[in-house]
């Protein structure tokens, strides 16, 4: 068990690697085909990958070659072999040094997390009401527009309320500046990136050490 949980993180380290490799070589070429959008979406296939179920993919190391397989049942049970390269010893601490790096990237999450939800407080954005109304207005209304000292840049921010971050100056900029802000902020609110990236975070720390 604990040899098979090792090869599925190394596999799926190698996997991402030669999946990124293939994304930066065609992006080009999708931004001058199709558009931008396509070209952003390219990267769902990371965390889809990643989170792909263990039968999906299977190694054979004999001979000195590892070899993938699309749409196995159940990993080889030779390539845990205790005298190949992946013994129980190696893969024990490969396992424990993975779980420390995974619990410190969450823990430091949370806490940067609630310390910037702390810093938060409410500003008030005067007319700006037929900007608030544009588009989903039942969702664009449930938002809360605060400031924190912690960021100088507009953000989106939240998991079951939402928060738009505005910066200090941002009362100071002239009317239409502000318009182009909200609105692009309340795109990203449409989107819900604000709420995915919760979910980037967890897929992060589980492969912290892929680079």
């Amino acid at each position: 068990m604990i040899d098979s949980l090792f090869e599925i993180l190394v596999l799926k380290s190698i996997g991402v690697a030669m999946l990124l490799l293939l994304i930066i070589a065609v992006r080009p070429l999708v931004l001058k085909r199709l558009n931008a959008r396509v070209a952003y979406g390219l990267w769902l296939m990371l965390p889809i990958y990643l989170l792909m179920p263990v039968s999906t993919a299977e190694v054979s190391s004999a001979g000195g070659f590892m070899t993938f397989i699309l749409g196995g049942d159940v990993l080889p049970s030779n390539s845990a072999d205790e005298n190949g390269f992946y013994g129980s010893q190696t893969a024990l601490w490969g396992l424990t040094i993975w779980g420390c790096g995974c619990l410190t990237m969450l823990l430091v999450f949370f806490a940067r997390y609630h310390r910037l939800k702390r810093s938060l407080d409410a500003v008030a954005v005067r007319n700006l009401i037929e900007i608030i109304d544009q588009g989903d207005s039942k969702s664009n209304k449930k938002i809360q527009f605060v400031a924190s000292p912690l960021i100088d840049v507009p953000a989106v921010f939240g998991l079951f309320q939402s928060y738009l971050i505005l910066p200090e100056s941002f009362s100071n900029l002239p009317a239409k500046n502000q318009q182009m802000i909200l609105q692009h902020e309340f795109y990203h609110l449409k989107r819900h990136d604000h709420r995915f990236n919760f979910l980037r975070v967890f897929i992060k720390s589980l492969f912290w050490f892929n680079p």
